[in-house]
C-alpha cells in the first residue's frame, strides 16, 4: 500500500484501498504498519485492537526509545523468544520499560517455531472484533465505547489523496522548488487540532522525581514542551495532539509517583508554539514559595541491592540515593528544589553521575543527591581527645572503626538524617549503662534497631506477641505492641515499660554499621534528654 510520499498510514487511507476488495463476511483483517516507529504511531488506523511488536534482539530498551508506539498500544508482543537466552534478553527489564510507558498493558511472549502465544493473540483479536460495532447485527447490544487515540492530522492542502483501486499509477505530485518557508507546506492547516497548554502541580511535587516521571509521561504521548520547578510547584508546558493532551492533564495526577502528594492541578490554554522534543528546564526562582517539601525517604530496595554487591560502582557507598529513596527535607537550604538549593550543591558530579542524571530511563535522572565515592561526601570518625577536643582517627576504613569501637562497648554519635543521634551495642550491660549515665535516662527506655522486620520478630526473649510487625510508611520506624513478657537484651533494662520499640535502618551508613556479625547497637535521641526519644 502506497502512501505517497507520505511517512505514515492513515484510516482513509486503508479505506479507499480496501473498498469493494474486502469480503463483506470478513471477521478480522490484520494490518502491518510497517516504517519508522516515531511519527507513524501517532496515527489513526481506525483498528479496534493495536499491537506493539518487540523482538528479544531489539534490546529491553525499545519501550523507551519509542514510547508512543509502546504508550499507544493496547497488546504488546513479544517475538523470537525461543534466542531470548541466546541473545541475553531480560524479559522482567523489558515488563518494566513497558509498564513505565504504558501502565497495565498486557505484555504477551510469542514463538513461531512452537506457536507458543499465537493462541492468546487470536483470542484478544476475536474478543474486539466480536465486541466491534456492527459485528453482530439486529442483536441490540450497544457498541462500546472507543478507546483513547490521538486524533488523525488533517491532511495538509496540496497533499495527493490516497489512491482507491485499480492501482495505477498517478501522476506525480508537483513540489515547489527552494527551501525555507516557499518550499514547505505552512499555516493553519498544520496547527489544526494541535493544542497548548501551561499545567500547574501544586503539593509535594519536588524532590519526588516529579520531573521525570512528567518527562517521561510527556514523551510516552508524543508531546513536546518542557517542565520546570518553580517556587510554586511544577510547571509544565505540554503540545500535541488533542487527545494526547487531555491525557496528560489527566494522568498527571492520576499515576503521580508514590511519594508525591498532588494537592491541585490548574490548567492554563496557550498559542502552539511548535517546536520538538520535551526537555526539563533549569528551576527558576523569584516570588514567593508556595510549595512543600518532602520528607526524608529510606534507603530503597534498589540502592540497598547496589550498596551490597560488589561489582557495583556504589559498592558500600554510605551515601547512596537515587529518585525514590534518600535525604529531601534534611538536605534542602531554599526553594525551588535543585541540587544547587540542597547541602549537595558543594558536591559537583563526577561524568559518570551526570550521564546517570541526564539519562531518561536511569532511576537517578534528575535525582538531585545522586553521588557517588569518586564526588560525593566523605565519612569521617573524631575521636575524643585528651583535652577533650574532637580529632580526626586514624583508621583508614571510619565504618570498620566504628564498627570495632561499638563491639568494644563504646558509645557513638552517629550523624545519620535529620541530625544526630547515640549508639551502643544493646547486648553490653556495661555500654547501655554508660549511656543511661550520659543521658539520664534513669528507667526510660531506648529505642532498638535492627537489620530487617525478621530480625525484629526473631528478637531473642520474646515469647508472645499480638501481631506482626509493620514498619511505618517512611521505613524508619517499627512497633512491636502487646508483648507483656519480654526477655530485655540485657539486665539494664527499665522496669515500666513493658514492649520494645525497634527501628529499621533507614540509611546506608546504619546498613553498614550493622554489618558486624553480634552487633545490634541500641541509637538513642542525640538531642536534649528531656525530648522524646524518635
Amino acid at each position: 500500500m502506497l502512501t505517497d510520499g507520505l511517512c505514515h498510514l492513515e484510516a482513509g487511507m486503508l479505506g479507499g484501498h480496501l473498498e469493494g476488495w474486502l469480503p463483506e463476511d470478513t471477521r478480522l483483517l490484520f494490518v502491518e504498519n510497517v516504517g519508522n516507529l516515531v511519527c507513524p504511531a501517532s496515527y489513526d488506523l481506525g483498528e479496534s485492537l493495536r499491537v506493539a511488536l518487540a523482538s528479544v534482539t531489539e534490546g529491553e530498551d525499545k519501550p523507551l526509545k519509542y514510547p508512543t508506539a509502546f504508550g499507544l498500544a493496547n497488546l504488546v508482543l513479544v517475538t523470537k523468544t525461543d534466542i531470548a537466552e541466546a541473545v541475553g534478553f531480560d524479559e522482567a527489564l523489558f515488563r518494566r520499560h513497558v509498564q513505565q510507558v504504558n501502565p497495565g498493558v498486557e505484555v504477551l511472549l510469542t514463538s513461531a517455531r512452537t506457536g507458543v502465544g499465537a493462541g492468546a493473540l487470536l483470542d484478544a483479536a476475536l474478543a474486539v472484533a466480536d465486541d466491534a460495532p456492527g459485528a453482530h447485527p439486529g442483536d441490540g447490544r450497544p457498541a462500546p465505547a472507543p478507546r483513547p487515540r490521538p486524533r488523525r492530522r488533517p491532511r495538509p492542502r496540496g497533499w495527493p489523496r490516497p489512491r482507491p483501486p485499480p492501482r495505477r499509477r498517478s501522476a506525480p505530485t508537483r513540489r515547489r522548488r527552494g527551501g525555507g518557508a516557499a518550499g514547505r507546506v505552512t499555516g493553519p492547516a498544520l496547527t489544526e487540532g494541535v493544542l497548548r497548554r501551561r499545567v500547574v502541580v501544586r503539593g509535594v511535587v519536588q524532590g519526588v522525581g516529579f520531573r521525570p516521571f512528567v518527562h517521561t509521561l510527556a514523551t510516552s504521548l508524543g508531546l513536546t514542551g518542557h517542565v520546570v520547578n518553580t517556587g510554586q510547584g511544577v510547571v509544565a508546558e505540554v503540545e500535541g495532539l488533542e487527545q494526547a493532551v487531555e491525557l496528560f492533564c489527566t494522568r498527571i495526577a492520576a499515576d503521580a509517583p508514590p511519594l508525591a502528594l498532588v494537592e491541585s492541578v490548574a490548567q492554563h490554554r496557550l498559542p502552539p508554539a511548535g517546536g520538538s522534543g520535551f526537555s526539563i528546564l533549569a528551576s527558576t526562582g523569584g516570588g514567593p514559595a508556595a510549595t512543600l517539601v518532602a520528607a526524608d525517604v529510606a534507603t530503597c530496595a534498589d540502592c540497598l541491592a547496589e550498596l551490597a554487591d560488589p561489582g557495583d560502582r556504589r559498592y558500600r557507598h554510605p551515601f547512596i540515593t537515587c529518585t525514590n529513596c534518600g535525604p529531601r527535607f534534611t538536605i534542602v537550604t531554599g526553594l525551588p528544589y535543585d541540587r544547587g538549593h540542597t547541602t549537595m550543591a558543594g558536591f559537583p558530579m563526577c561524568p559518570d553521575c551526570a550521564r546517570e542524571y541526564a539519562d531518561p530511563a536511569d532511576r537517578r535522572f534528575h535525582a538531585q543527591p545522586v553521588a557517588c565515592h569518586a564526588c560525593g561526601p566523605r565519612l569521617r570518625l573524631l575521636l575524643a581527645g585528651a583535652d577533650a577536643q574532637p580529632a580526626r582517627s586514624p583508621a583508614a576504613d571510619p565504618v570498620a572503626e566504628a564498627r570495632r569501637l561499638l563491639g568494644s562497648g563504646a558509645v557513638l554519635a552517629v550523624k545519620g538524617v535529620g541530625g544526630y543521634h547515640l549508639a551502643c551495642d544493646a547486648t553490653d550491660p556495661e555500654a547501655v549503662a554508660r549511656l543511661r549515665r550520659r543521658k539520664a535516662r534513669g528507667d526510660k527506655p531506648f529505642a532498638l534497631m535492627a537489620r530487617s522486620l525478621a530480625g525484629i520478630e526473631g528478637w531473642p526473649g520474646s515469647t508472645r506477641r499480638s501481631g506482626p510487625c509493620s514498619p511505618a510508611p517512611s521505613g524508619r520506624s517499627c512497633c512491636c505492641g502487646g508483648a507483656r513478657t519480654v526477655t530485655r537484651p540485657c539486665r539494664h533494662r527499665p522496669r515500666a515499660s513493658p514492649d520494645l520499640g525497634f527501628m529499621l535502618p533507614y540509611t546506608p551508613l546504619h546498613q553498614l554499621l550493622l554489618g558486624l556479625p553480634g552487633i545490634r547497637p541500641s541509637p538513642a535521641a542525640g538531642d536534649d534528654q528531656r525530648q522524646p526519644l524518635r
